[in-house]
């Protein structure tokens, strides 16, 4: 397993964006990505009913367009914190940039699973309390899925 530190200042900007542009029912989840020449790229999903690219998606095109063609690692925020891409954003990611550390919130043990959390911690910040902040590398979905790298890393906003 691999250790892997979790970018604060990433999670921080997708926070941002989520909780600054993210307001009603078009757009809900926000995504950052650092290029691998420091960058931040960030976007916001484009929802509709007939589908819609996903925030993370949008990242990949903004920063494409922006000239940064090398993603190093990527987060998405909505009301409930940071979120795992879906299976499409994970497979997508993984075509286009197979070593992207993925940045994506895991239940802890001692906190209770059946509480929704608030959008208050959009406004706060961080994500949920029960959540803590992983970094996963090699995501992929479908039968032939390499193994993930997962490594526990502080929870933002927590000591």
């Amino acid at each position: 397993m691999h250790t892997h530190d979790v970018d604060q200042e990433l999670v921080d900007a997708a926070t941002e964006v989520a909780r600054t542009r993210c307001q009603g029912d078009r757009h809900t989840m926000a995504a950052a990505a650092r290029a691998a020449d420091g960058r931040i790229v960030t976007g916001v999903n484009a929802y509709h009913f007939t589908g819609g690219p996903c925030a993370e998606l949008v990242v990949v095109g903004s920063a494409a367009a922006q000239g940064a063609h090398d993603l190093k690692t990527i987060v998405a925020v909505g009301d409930r914190g940071v979120v795992p891409p879906c299976g499409r954003c994970r497979q997508a990611l993984l075509d286009y940039f197979p070593a992207l550390q993925i940045v994506v919130a895991t239940p802890t043990a001692s906190a209770p699973s059946r509480r929704r959390p608030s959008p208050a911690h959009l406004r706060l910040g961080r994500p949920p309390a029960r959540c803590a902040v992983t970094v996963l590398t090699g995501c992929h979905f479908g039968p032939t899925a390499p193994a993930l790298t997962a490594v526990r890393a502080p929870t933002p906003g927590r000591d």
